[in-house]
């Protein structure tokens, strides 16, 4: 016999049983506001009622150092977050901390397994979950930091944001491109999606957008969107825009895929930067061994990494909610768009 799926009881769960606001309930968890007796008991009753047991009410009533933080990805394989991990963990290690790295499921199993397992901090940088499990994370009271690939509209005390430059670096790669003579820009992104899918999500393209539209240029049918399986179908796009004089750069989703165009165009006599010029993202060894090297647009990955431990220490001490920070980007230039 299958037992009935358990739900996992938020913040606005034990508002409503013990008939207060959930900003009540927060003062209670933290225990670091006054609050009326009466309520103050209906909120405890109503949380353990409802087996209510968020690790930052554990920490506020223990004082709990934190100690294990859980950063959550798509792509743990790719180079970049195998750097930011490894800036979060010489950061975190200093506060005598842990910082695991995990592949991000978009399901409601996923989400309960990783609040049962009490992490005293979550790091986000995914685009599978979704706001609502997001949401979540905050309501079972573990600081959570959404690094911003995408447009997040969620606003809950316990998230702090950080963009990362996605896309404040792609609208400037717009204004780089758009300063060495370049009008035909196209972004490229190698996964099935519609522009109607990801324009209201991925910073990378919002940040394409907002540059192409600064600069009074055409961007509706300048985002190409492969799927995996398609490659071969994105080259020779590719190339028959070339060749219909349509298209004079590429602002690649990522220093891989980018690597991935140049190799094929050059096997189709088509020269870099002469015949098109191409940008990647992420900065990473890929650039270099590139021929020729990639032009690429670099965030400032320890910095970022610095600062979301930082948020997480702050949001435990009921420091920091809803606070968003910003940082700036690199364009590293090389022969993919300019010859020296």
């Amino acid at each position: 016999m299958v037992g009935k799926k358990m739900r996992i009881a938020t913040r606005a769960d034990v508002a409503k049983e013990a008939g207060v606001s959930e900003t009540i309930v927060s003062y209670v968890m933290n225990g670091n506001r006054p609050v009326d007796a009466n309520k103050r008991e209906r909120v405890i009753k109503a949380a353990n009622k409802l087996h209510y047991q968020p690790n930052q009410f554990a920490r506020a009533l223990s004082g709990k150092h934190i100690d294990q933080i859980i950063f959550l990805v798509d792509s743990p394989e790719a180079e970049r977050f195998s750097k930011i991990l490894g800036y979060l963990e010489k950061t975190a290690y200093q506060r005598n901390t842990i910082v695991s790295l995990c592949t991000a499921r978009e399901s409601e199993q996923f989400i309960r397994q990783i609040i049962n397992r009490r992490f005293d901090g979550i790091i986000i940088s995914s685009s599978k979950l979704s706001e609502k499990n997001i949401g979540m994370f905050a309501d079972a009271g573990i600081p959570t930091i959404l690094l911003m690939n995408r447009d997040y509209k969620i606003k809950k005390p316990g998230i702090a944001k950080i963009g990362t430059g996605l896309k404040s670096g792609c609208c400037g790669a717009v204004d780089y491109l758009y300063s060495i003579g370049k009008r035909k820009i196209f972004y490229v992104d190698k996964k099935k999606s519609t522009l109607e899918s990801v324009e209201l999500k991925d910073n990378r393209i919002l940040g394409f957008i907002k540059g192409m539209k600064q600069r009074k240029l055409n961007y509706e049918s300048n985002i190409l969107c492969f799927s995996d399986n398609n490659s071969k179908l994105m080259i020779n796009n590719i190339v028959h825009l070339i060749k219909n004089n349509e298209i004079d750069s590429i602002i690649a989703r990522n220093d891989k895929l980018a690597s991935y165009i140049s190799l094929n165009l050059q096997k189709n006599e088509i020269r870099i930067p002469e015949d098109l010029a191409l940008i990647g993202f992420d900065n990473s060894s890929l650039c270099e061994l590139t021929n020729p090297s990639l032009t690429s647009i670099k965030m400032m990955d320890n910095d970022i990494a610095e600062a979301a431990i930082d948020l997480i220490y702050k949001i435990n001490m009921n420091e920091c909610n809803n606070r968003v920070i910003h940082f700036p980007y690199e364009i590293v230039r090389r022969g993919s768009t300019e010859t020296f």
